[in-house]
Order: C-alpha cells, then sequence, then structure tokens
C-alpha cells in the first residue's frame, strides 16, 4: 500500500518494465491551480492531477463540493492516462497523503488493484535529491482502463442519517472544524454531524508526513470504539468534502482494518442543508 521514495526512485533509475504510472496530485484547499507546483518540479514521468477537475465532479448548489464523478467520466481520465486495468500506481502529494489517499480511493474503487502511496510524498522525494522534473510533462499513450467497481463501499446522505445507531462515524477535519471553532471561512455552517468522533487525517502520519506504524493506527483507532475487522466494516468517514476522510479509510487498511464506507458528500453536502441537526464543541 506504501512505497518508499528510495524504492520508487529505484524504479524509475533502472527503467523497471512494466514501470508504474505515476500520479501527482499536489495540491491544497483554496488554491486555485496545482498545476504550477508541478510545472515548477515534479518526479519524473508523473502525470499531473487536478483534484477539482480530475478526481471530482462539477459541484452543484446546496451539494458536495467534491462530488464523485460519474463512474464512465473516471474511466476515460484513467485511459486519458495511459491506465489499463492491470496498470500499476503510484500517487503521491505534499499533504502527507490526504490528497493522494483520495485518487487512492479511486483508483481502488474503480477497480484497480495495484495502487501504492508514496509514503512522505513530494517531501520525501526532494528531501533525498532525487531528480525532478519541469515543465508540463509529456504525452501518454491512450489506455484501455474499463471501470469494473465500483470495488469500494460508498455512503449516500440517508444512510448517514442513520448509521450510528449500527456503527461509528468519523469525522477527518482537524479538531476545530469538528467543534466549530474553526471552518467558518470554508464551511456553510459550523459543527459536525451528531454522533461523529473526531479522527483527524493528519493525526495518522508523522510531523514527515510518513504514515504511522499499524500498531500507533490501530490504538487511535482504538480509543475511539474500533477494535476489529468486524467494527471497522461498520464504520464511515467524512470530512469536509471526502477528500481527508479517504486518508482514515487507507489507514485503516494499512493497519489490517479494511472495509470501512466513504461518505463523499461529507460536510459540504450534509452543512448546506440547515435542517439537518448539527453538534458543536466535543
Amino acid at each position: 500500500m506504501l512505497i518508499s521514495s528510495e524504492e520508487l526512485h529505484s524504479i524509475i533509475r533502472t527503467g523497471a518494465h512494466p514501470a508504474p504510472v505515476v500520479l501527482d496530485v499536489r495540491w491544497k484547499l483554496g488554491q486555485v491551480d496545482g498545476r504550477a507546483n508541478y510545472d515548477d518540479g515534479h518526479i519524473p514521468s508523473a502525470i499531473f492531477v487536478d483534484l477539482d477537475h480530475d478526481l471530482a465532479d462539477r459541484p452543484v448548489i446546496g451539494g458536495a463540493r467534491h462530488p464523485l464523478p460519474h463512474p464512465e467520466t473516471w474511466a476515460t481520465t484513467l485511459r486519458r492516462w495511459g491506465l489499463d486495468n492491470d496498470s500499476r500506481v503510484v500517487v503521491y502529494d505534499d499533504m502527507g497523503g490526504t490528497v493522494a489517499a483520495r485518487a487512492w480511493w479511486m483508483l481502488r474503487w474503480a477497480g484497480l488493484r495495484t495502487v501504492k502511496i508514496l509514503d512522505g510524498g513530494w517531501q520525501s522525494w526532494t528531501r533525498n535529491r532525487y531528480p525532478v522534473a519541469v515543465g508540463p510533462g509529456n504525452p501518454v499513450w491512450p489506455g484501455t482502463f474499463q471501470f469494473v467497481g465500483p470495488a469500494m463501499p460508498v455512503a449516500q446522505i440517508a444512510d448517514v442519517e442513520r448509521w450510528t445507531e449500527h456503527g461509528t462515524l468519523l469525522d477527518a477535519r482537524l479538531p476545530g472544524r469538528y467543534t466549530g471553532k474553526t471552518g467558518a471561512q470554508v464551511d456553510r455552517r459550523i459543527g459536525h454531524i451528531p454522533g461523529a468522533k473526531n479522527m483527524p487525517a493528519l493525526d495518522l502520519v508523522h510531523e514527515d508526513m510518513t504514515f504511522l506504524p499499524p500498531e500507533e493506527i490501530r490504538a487511535k483507532l482504538a480509543a475511539r470504539g474500533i477494535n476489529g475487522p468486524e467494527d471497522a466494516k461498520e464504520v464511515a468517514t467524512y470530512c469536509g468534502s471526502g477528500v481527508n476522510a479517504t486518508q482514515v479509510i487507507f489507514a485503516m487498511e494499512l493497519a489490517g482494518l479494511p472495509g470501512a464506507t466513504l461518505y463523499p458528500g461529507s460536510w459540504s453536502e450534509w452543512g448546506s442543508d440547515r435542517a439537518r441537526p448539527a453538534e458543536t464543541g466535543v
């Protein structure tokens, strides 16, 4: 599930075949276009991926900020990146895996099996002073990918309304947005879905943006009542718009706790309807 920068550099340097497709998904909330970062420097052979346009459908008023694209639209995007159904993929970002996990989840959702996140992301690559390419990148030969999912569970808003009656709902946002102390500049409303427990996605990585070891991830989840595989299958995750929540799912699977469900609409959908309840504080 993870690949180190040392491993990826060795694969690229030796020209191993088949080479993995490398996706650069660097993005920050409020940033208009991440392509400038890509053009300034990226891992050789990496393809630029835009969260807002490639990893999401167009948002609608009163709905999710990053809704999932239609499966065939997503398959077309994957073919444009040169992917086949047996392709190996490595994704990276500079946000501790939060955006890379969205790409990982969506690739798995579509049916791809071999998808890895670069542990430590862009920071790890540059810290090791590995080669960097600049400019717009090179064209790729279209692939033949066909959507064979959905291979990852998805919750709709009606499911989330009753989720805590049988399972655990995890909010992957930072504590300030969960409690309502912050977030007014980003969210239509402050607070969180009633009954949700806060599991900040960034608590699952070290300061150098590499993931915590499985035992530490399991300990953090156990503190929130998730004590094994059966509990994990009853977990749904959300965040602001369905991005950070995928990092929690990735970390759970990394820790041997697969099967969690993503609520893609997340708080951007739930909070847009003032008739739906919201809680503040812890």
